[in-house]
């Protein structure tokens, strides 16, 4: 499970501090056997580095972070040893493979279920449920995700924008007034594009909402509203699995969101959009 308080202020620590988390993270049931000096002495820092990780994390101490950690911990893994980026291991039967990833997909969206901050979800429908226009922007690994959102929010029959090309899509979004609404995916938050596009709608006096890794990122912190989902991983990942499912709950979170208040018509406006693609196959 996803040691929240880490994730959520990974970024902002130091290369040291950054050791210490990723012991902890690795291996959460001996980190929280130790005291702060055997800590220190096992991820080859200093008892200072200790007390300024705990601090940056939100607790005085090692002692309270400790306490507060441990209650969002799972049971040991099988693997405790493993890298947090492969979470498979050599030799792996495909089985094993299949157990993981599902294992990695449960963690990843209970983790977002958690920490998911509602009342900026409630915001961020209401938004989309009024826009004259949905302007959505991503690109890489939140591509994939942005597309499938953009389809599903024009089978409710609202009016997006969106383009793979993002240089038509930054041109696009300058199009943006105050009525309207973008919608920016990025886990890091550090998307020049995707800042662009954001900085671009703000200039334009329309509502920006960005999906997030983390409330610390470049994206979140211009953005009116942050849905932030943090999915800790390495800079090399594998495909970015636990980045992606957590930007696909949130997507998924939003257009459900936006079923419950357009429930009594949905069905007919999704069985619209199946017929009328039903036509060309």
């Amino acid at each position: 499970m996803v040691l929240f308080p880490i994730v959520e202020n990974y970024d902002s620590l130091t290369k040291t501090e950054k050791m210490v988390a990723d012991f902890i993270i690795s291996n959460p049931t001996e980190a929280f056997s130790l005291n702060a000096s055997q800590l220190a002495e096992i991820t080859k820092t200093s008892s200072a580095t200790i007390g300024r990780f705990s601090r940056k994390i939100g607790f005085p101490s090692y002692v309270e972070a400790k306490i507060r950690m441990m209650s969002l911990t799972d049971p040991v893994p099988d693997t405790p040893n493993q890298s947090r980026s492969l979470f498979i291991e050599k030799n792996d039967s495909y089985q094993n493979c299949a157990k993981k990833l599902l294992s990695q997909i449960t963690n990843v969206c209970v983790s977002a279920m958690n920490i998911m901050d509602y009342s900026a979800i409630e915001r961020t429908v209401s938004a989309l449920l009024v826009a004259n226009n949905i302007y959505l922007a991503g690109i890489g690994a939140s591509s994939p995700i942005v597309q499938d959102l953009n389809l599903k929010l024009i089978r409710l029959k609202k009016k997006t924008h969106y383009s793979q090309d993002y240089h038509v899509n930054l041109l696009e979004a300058a199009n943006a007034q105050k009525k309207d609404v973008l919608l920016a995916f990025s886990y890091s938050g550090n998307s020049k594009v995707v800042l662009e596009t954001a900085k671009v709608v703000n200039e334009q006096g329309a509502l920006t909402i960005a999906v997030t890794g983390s409330s610390n990122t470049p994206l979140a912190k211009i953005a009116d509203i942050a849905l932030c989902s943090p999915a800790l991983e390495q800079s090399t990942r594998i495909g970015a699995v636990s980045s992606h499912y957590s930007q696909q709950f949130i997507a998924d979170l939003i257009f459900l969101g936006m079923i419950t208040h357009l429930y009594d018509e949905a069905d007919s406006m999704i069985a619209s959009a199946a017929e009328t693609i039903g036509r060309v196959r």
